[in-house]
């Protein structure tokens, strides 16, 4: 029996049962910067899958809005701490930690990040920190305020809440009715997630996520946006050469003695020194 096939066999039948089959999902937001991975097992319920993956989306759209917020707070005071805190934040939301170093943040990481910035926003602003958020809400209200005093409490408010009020929020998802999809197709909450992978270790899986009834989400193009904006620009270069070479093709050979069909018969004859005037 060949090695090759008796160790897949084995890896497959009987490893399985010991050492659940790793799988490395890698989910993708409405941007190519917006992508994480996942990792689960080929024996993890569709169900539990896809809820980790809503609590780890939901809180990457947050964690998004309180680095933002967190930023204009750094600049105002330049508080290094926080403008520290937001800058590990974003590191780990980069596109980069999926597409480059291929690491899976967890959820644990991205809820300490949270936990860091407050922290953060604490010490530099700790009287509008330690204010009532309905407190908060009545003073910038408030017609007696300026407006940095009223951004200040605004910024505050929004890192301390755990529903910021943002562009994104129709993008978060219900844990309970979100759909995760693979190939175009629906992966059903009550499977799991070998019946739609495979019995075979892969190293990625590309998956999304969608709100219940809002159908299949579009297909990936067969390249990567940045790889076609390469292919594009390599064909307009090519063009543009094709187009120069066909610029300076030199015709004027034609006018050498040397091309002129009749220069031999002309040599014979003695025609060829003269000239017309």
């Amino acid at each position: 029996i060949n090695a090759e096939y008796m160790g897949h066999f084995l890896s497959v039948y009987f490893f399985s049962d010991f050492f659940p089959i790793m799988v490395v999902l890698q989910i993708k937001g409405k941007s190519e910067s917006d992508v994480f991975l996942f990792d689960c097992t080929l024996t993890d319920s569709v169900d539990d899958v896809t809820r980790e993956l809503v609590a780890l989306w939901n809180v990457r759209i947050n964690l998004r809005w309180y680095c933002t917020v967190g930023s204009e707070l750094a600049k105002k005071q330049g508080a290094e701490s926080l403008g520290k805190c937001v800058e590990d934040a974003r590191a780990d939301l980069h596109a980069d930690m999926a597409t480059v170093r291929r690491t899976a943040v967890p959820l644990a990481r991205l809820r300490e990040h949270v936990t860091l910035l407050r922290a953060a926003v604490q010490i530099h602003y700790p009287q509008i920190a330690s204010t009532p958020l309905d407190q908060l809400a009545k003073e910038m209200a408030s017609l007696d305020i300026d407006e940095d005093s009223r951004l200040q409490r605004q910024h505050v408010s929004q890192i301390m809440t755990d529903e910021p009020e943002h562009g994104d929020m129709k993008e978060l998802l219900e844990p309970d009715n979100a759909v995760m999809w693979f190939c175009g197709k629906q992966m059903y909450r009550d499977k799991k997630m070998g019946d739609f992978l495979g019995k075979n270790e892969k190293t990625k899986v590309l998956v999304k996520l969608t709100k219940a009834n809002a159908g299949a989400p579009a297909r990936e193009p067969p390249v990567d946006q940045q790889t076609q904006k390469e292919m594009m620009a390599y064909w307009h270069k090519k063009q543009e050469e094709q187009k120069r070479l066909a610029e300076d093709e030199d015709i004027s050979y034609h006018d050498s003695p040397w091309a002129n069909p009749s220069a031999l018969k002309n040599q014979f004859q003695g025609l060829n020194d003269i000239k017309m005037r």
